[in-house]
């Protein structure tokens, strides 16, 4: 079965924090705190469209949940962005070249991950308080990865 992956709260709306979570056997997930998703549209907002940051930076989010895979893995990314999905693989491949080179196109699906998935319930527990997330992403990791500026962590 192949890990998922789900957001709760989109990356571009509201004041809570946006969670994303990665789960199968192991779970592993990120948080971005609504102020520095904020910080991060600011810092690239002349250098790109709206729309495309908000693609860049949902990529970027599941880049870093991505690299977190088990060797051989696969994974199924929730459709949160539909007609995009091409771009976020390819974005997310050109990323992941260096550091997981055995992460191909074929091992990142796209479909409806389902509200009784685990990816959407420890996401949704991140977005409301209830849970901590394993690493929480800052503007400047955001801003280095869509830049490519500096190498994130």
């Amino acid at each position: 079965m192949p890990y998922e992956i789900d957001q709760s709260n989109k990356i571009e709306v509201g004041r809570k924090p946006t969670a994303l979570a990665l789960t199968n056997d192991d779970d592993y997930s990120i948080a971005i705190p609504a102020n520095e998703r904020r910080a991060a549209f600011a810092a690239v907002q002349n250098r790109y469209e709206r729309k495309s940051v908000t693609i860049m930076f949902f990529t970027a989010a599941v880049y870093f949940l991505v690299r977190e895979l088990p060797a051989g893995a696969t994974v199924s990314i929730d459709c949160e962005y539909t007609g995009k999905e091409r771009y976020i693989r390819g974005l997310l491949l050109k990323w992941l070249r260096d550091d997981r080179p055995d992460i191909t196109a074929d091992r990142i699906t796209f479909g409806q991950v389902g509200r009784k998935s685990r990816a959407h319930k420890t996401a949704l527990a991140i977005h409301r308080g209830e849970r901590e997330a394993d690493r929480t992403l800052r503007a400047d990791d955001l801003v280095a990865q869509i830049t490519g500026s500096k190498k994130a962590k």
